[in-house]
């Protein structure tokens, strides 16, 4: 086999790895044994592209349909409650982030009137979203919407209001030549933004453990703490809004962010215990602002900000946008881990159950047995 053959072999072992690790003891060696066979013999033919195209055609469904079935098994070996997702709950849970993708290309792909209306189609799917989790008692797959709700109103209702006195501050703080004081500010202000974002979230935790019609709602984030964590991966679609706005020639590198949060979103939805769930929202969040704080090193220069640019070079400035992308990586990485403090509030206790008086006196005087004299 040449080189090119073993480069597709190994390959080959690292898409398998995305299979079940029950999927992959049972059926793994079996899998890779006949794609190599397939493999020398796409190779004697000349024809290996073309081979390894169709065999990796039909993976992402392959892939996605083994973590639905073994999540469907273990779910009826459980008792946890917790039922198995379907695909269609994948698909609304990461179809945020797939609607970002196409609102932002849309701006290079078609007209304003088309940017408008992919903005729209947006809203209106996560205010539906919303409503039938809401209706559905909050799924999993609503959480990134209430998330994105909860960014913009501290964005725009938290620090939109601070936003004359934080002005004033800044103006105070940060001189021109200080490339110390503006980092410092910057790391300042990414933390206010997320410090805020779980602090409101931790209220609206507290008024369910307080609220005994919403107590249940209570009880499922007090043994998955996750899924606040999911909730606030919304948060990091809005934050990415900001982060990009006023950039032009910026839609592949928007996209290739958005990709990774969904990647990552539909790995949350997938995974089965806290620790894997949580590691593919630290990952999806990662790589996107990885990859932001490289699209902005790129992109600096060729944007037009006439009146920045008089108080900062080029170079000064794409530094600062790539590395306060990587600062806020830092604070949004932190806000991902922070609900697992809610392993320290207490359980709320179940509700018992009430057995109605007919059942009682049925049990203390069974059919057919002798009533007391």
């Amino acid at each position: 086999m040449n080189r090119y053959g073993l480069f597709l072999h190994y390959l080959y072992v690292g898409l398998l790895s995305l299979y079940p690790s029950r999927f992959r003891t049972e059926f793994g060696s079996e899998m890779q044994a006949v794609f190599d066979q397939a493999l020398v013999d796409a190779a004697v033919s000349g024809c290996i592209a073309g081979f390894f195209v169709r065999e990796v055609r039909d993976w992402p469904l392959s892939v996605l349909h083994a973590h639905l079935l073994e999540r469907k098994g273990l779910n009826m070996n459980t008792t946890s409650g917790e039922k198995p997702i379907s695909w269609q709950g994948i698909l609304v849970g990461i179809g945020l982030f797939l609607l970002a993708i196409f609102w932002q290309l849309s701006d290079s792909l078609v007209s304003n009137l088309g940017v408008n209306i992919a903005l729209i189609v947006l809203l209106i799917f996560m205010v539906l979203v919303m409503l039938i989790g809401i209706f559905k008692g909050l799924p999993r797959w609503s959480l990134p919407s209430f998330g994105l709700l909860l960014g913009g109103f501290i964005m725009y209702g938290g620090l939109g209001l601070l936003d004359p006195i934080l002005g004033g501050m800044m103006s105070r703080f940060v001189q021109i030549g200080n490339e110390i004081n503006r980092y410092a500010w910057q790391a300042m202000m990414s933390g206010v933004y997320w410090l805020l974002v779980f602090l409101l979230s931790l209220i609206f935790i507290l008024i369910f453990a307080l609220l005994p019609s919403l107590r249940p709602l209570y009880r499922r984030i007090r043994k998955d703490w996750t899924l606040v964590s999911f909730m606030l991966y919304g948060a990091v679609l809005f934050s990415f809004f900001i982060n990009w706005d006023e950039y032009t020639h910026e839609q592949a590198f928007v996209a290739a962010c958005n990709l990774f949060l969904a990647i990552g979103a539909g790995g949350y939805l997938l995974s089965k215990t806290k620790t894997s769930r949580l590691a593919w929202l630290l990952g999806g969040a990662a790589l996107a602002m990885i990859t932001m704080s490289v699209g902005k090193f790129i992109l600096v220069p060729l944007q037009d900000w006439p009146m920045w640019f008089q108080w900062h070079s080029k170079g000064v400035e794409r530094w600062f946008e790539s590395l306060r992308s990587l600062i806020e990586l830092g604070w949004m990485l932190l806000a991902l881990i922070a609900p697992s403090v809610l392993n320290l509030l207490p359980l709320a206790k179940e509700p018992a159950v009430e057995i109605p008086d007919s059942t009682k006196r049925a049990v203390e005087n069974p059919v057919g047995s002798a009533s007391p004299s």
